[in-house]
């Protein structure tokens, strides 16, 4: 359910792709390949990519800029 969401949402080719927890509840196969196509999709049409996510496996497939939050406050910035 969540790559078909993922596909409509980027057909529109919008300008910032926002994206709460897309990889929830997928298994490594299907994780990597959501978030394989966030970025191809983000890359494709110039979208700035932001996600809300706990899953260390998005943390770390897209280190570009990431800013963590811990309650209400931010916690570090960084790539």
């Amino acid at each position: 359910a969540q790559r078909v969401a993922l596909a409509r949402a980027v057909l529109l080719r919008p300008r910032v792709i926002l994206a709460d927890e897309p990889t929830a509840s997928l298994d490594d196969t299907a994780c990597a390949a959501a978030i394989g196509l966030l970025r191809r999709s983000a890359q494709g049409c110039g979208a700035t990519l932001v996600i809300a996510t706990h899953d260390a496996r998005v943390r770390q497939a897209l280190p570009d800029a990431q800013v963590l939050a811990f309650g209400e406050r931010v916690g570090e910035v960084g790539p």
